[in-house]
């Protein structure tokens, strides 16, 4: 059986010298084109300095209630927000994002604005923000044109979406990379430092855990990943999920080998 040598973390890039049209996946695009009115209508949105203030009123209780209170999330709390409050406080490059309705924030981005990039830090959505809205609004889109926007107003010439543990693991994380993708970045091997680790990941392993798992592999010199894997127990994942992958895959110039097991 095969085995891959895997770094844990991989970070996500690119540049900004491309249209709207042209960096983001086309029917990502569309969607967010065709709701632009509906989105000015019903929601409002603003940028401003992150600061300990705004980090605790609007961005904290967001990312609490849809990001930490997950099974899944295994960090401590105290620490995090600790780290948080610490991160703006000490330097005057992060911003927020927040998307409001009906006055309430119901999208918020923490980002930073350093060494002529645009860096993409966390997020937390609001599900079900109105049951009214849930079919009309894909809020998370229309942030990722005000972000597109607002780094071309900044002059950046180049945006990173931050890093991801690597692999991919289980049938909800593996969505994670895919919907990156449409936004134009492309995976790309980490900078080594103390928290990088390389795994030894074999087919054996893949497969006893019954459970998705998707990775990225050869990096070329600029160290872009130009291959990626997905190993799933066979009938677990739609054929026409599958099918996603392969276009945005093969749109993005990353192969896409999916192994059903």
């Amino acid at each position: 059986m095969k085995s891959f040598e895997l770094p844990n973390k991989i970070i996500w890039r690119r540049d900004n010298s491309q249209s709207l049209s042209e960096t983001f996946y086309l029917s990502f695009y569309k969607d967010i084109q065709k709701r632009l009115g509906f989105f000015h209508d019903h929601f409002d949105f603003q940028f401003v300095k992150a600061n300990q203030e705004n980090m605790k009123k609007y961005f904290l209780p967001l990312y609490e209630k849809e990001i930490m209170i997950r099974a899944d999330y295994l960090l401590n709390r105290e620490t995090i927000v600790q780290e948080f409050l610490e991160k703006v406080a000490k330097s005057d490059a992060y911003r927020f994002l927040f998307i409001f309705h009906e006055g309430k924030v119901i999208l918020a981005t923490l980002f930073s604005l350093h060494d002529n990039g645009l860096f993409i830090g966390y997020r937390a959505v609001k599900r079900n923000v109105d049951n009214r809205l849930r079919h009309d609004a894909t809020v998370a889109y229309w942030g990722e044109k005000l972000l597109f926007d607002y780094g071309n107003e900044q002059g950046v010439s180049f945006v990173s979406r931050g890093k991801d543990t690597h692999p991919f693991r289980g049938k909800s994380n593996i969505g994670r990379p895919l919907y990156k993708l449409k936004t134009g970045v492309k995976p790309k091997a980490p900078v080594m430092d103390k928290t990088l680790r390389f795994l030894q990941v074999t087919e054996k392993d893949i497969m006893a855990s019954g459970e998705p798992v998707l990775f990225f592999d050869a990096p070329n010199s600029e160290g872009f990943y130009q291959k990626s894997l997905l190993y799933y127990p066979e009938g677990l994942l739609a054929e026409s999920y599958i099918k996603e992958f392969q276009k945005v895959f093969d749109w993005v110039g990353v192969s896409f080998t999916p192994v059903p097991y």
